[in-house]
C-alpha cells in the first residue's frame, strides 16, 4: 500500500489526474 501510494502521488503530479483506482478485494486498476 505504501509503494502504491507513493507511485500514485508521483504519477498524479506528472499527469494532474489519478491513474490508479483501488478495487477492494482485487487490487488496483489503471484508469
Amino acid at each position: 500500500d505504501v509503494y502504491m501510494s507513493r507511485l500514485r502521488a508521483k504519477l498524479e503530479t506528472i499527469s494532474g489526474k489519478p491513474l490508479f483506482k483501488t478495487v477492494r478485494g482485487v487490487g488496483y486498476q489503471l484508469v
